[in-house]
């Protein structure tokens, strides 16, 4: 297995969590030409300790340790034995090439014949330069929904959890500034032709011509296979038994049901606060206000949500810094 790191086209698909991710990686999955594994964050978690480095085939050992104990790695089931391999074969081995070849990998495991691999994760919203730095021909895919949509599904989403996490992560000051987040990146990059965003309520509405226009945009010619992504998921299991609580409806076709269900589940100061601290980006992705904007006295009612996100920020921050720190315990390598 030979890879030419300048040839790989990877897609990157990203967007804020509950927007359709998951949906729109297992529809890219169903094309013949593409595998996008299950979500884990390797790229970012190893880069800092060997994305610096010109040739890390002399720390080849370091490199397999770290990468297995990565969060979710585990769920690719990836032989040890045959990914050292596919590394050993070069004689310099840089972080593009060792990270593609973990890719090429998994898809010579599982017999794909998928000419395009890809990732899916939320969190790469905040690491697009990394991603067009290692992989200069990567194709982005972001998608938005609506941020009452997004705010409401993690709000029933983060209750079944029932502790701090959960409040401090479905609130309205942390969906809004992730959300402009999101907003903001699309508006950036929207005349770059590596980058394409699609809007969620229009991917369940026009699933067809949404995927069509994703083809067109990648270079290859739509599959209707795309459209019956719940079968291949279904037999394949592409969706790790953890996650099929919050995806449970991944293993069926796209239905319009809950489109909208925020309007009649999100309470009026919920959606006063949220459409005051969005109207902006709203209405310039083309989404309606339903109540009078800039309603102060709403503002005020959520201002525990400022606290919430505050600690949770903090807790974050900690947490992963407690990560690295296990990550790389061992003396860095220059």
């Amino acid at each position: 297995m030979q890879i030419g790191l300048l040839k790989e086209r990877p897609v990157f698909i990203f967007g804020m969590g509950r927007s359709g991710t998951t949906l729109l990686r297992l529809m890219l999955t169903a094309h013949p030409q593409f595998c996008v594994p299950s979500e884990c964050l390797f790229f970012v978690r190893l880069e800092p300790k060997y994305g610096h480095l010109e040739d890390i085939s002399d720390r080849l050992d370091s490199f397999l340790a770290d990468l297995y104990k990565v969060e979710s790695f585990a769920d690719w089931k990836l032989d040890p034995e045959l990914l050292r391999q596919n590394l050993s074969q070069f004689p310099a081995l840089n972080y593009a090439t060792a990270i593609a070849t973990v890719y090429r990998t998994y898809l010579e495991q599982i017999g794909s014949d998928a000419r395009f691999w890809g990732d899916k994760n939320p969190v790469h919203v905040y690491y697009t330069e990394q991603i067009q730095k290692y992989f200069p021909n990567a194709k982005l895919l972001l998608i938005i929904r609506d941020v009452r949509g997004t705010y409401g599904s993690l709000k029933r989403t983060e209750k079944s959890f029932d502790n701090w996490q959960g409040s401090c992560q479905a609130n309205v000051l942390s969906v809004t500034k992730q959300w402009r987040k999101v907003v903001d990146l699309s508006e950036k990059h929207k005349n770059d032709p590596s980058f394409h965003t699609v809007l969620y309520e229009r991917l369940i509405e026009n699933p067809e011509q949404e995927l069509r226009a994703v083809c067109s945009w990648l270079g290859v010619d739509f599959d209707e296979s795309m459209m019956r992504y719940y079968e291949k998921n279904a037999k394949e299991k592409l969706v790790p038994t953890g996650e099929n609580g919050w995806n449970a409806k991944t293993f069926q076709p796209i239905s319009k049901g809950r489109l909208n269900s925020w309007q009649n589940e999100l309470s009026l100061t919920e959606l006063e606060a949220l459409e005051s601290l969005n109207q902006g980006n709203l209405q310039r992705l083309g989404y309606q206000c339903v109540t009078q904007p800039f309603r102060y006295r709403s503002l005020l009612k959520v201002l525990p949500d400022y606290v919430d996100h505050a600690f949770w920020r903090l807790a974050q921050i900690a947490k992963l810094r407690s990560k690295r720190q296990k990550l790389y315990s061992a003396s860095p390598l220059s």
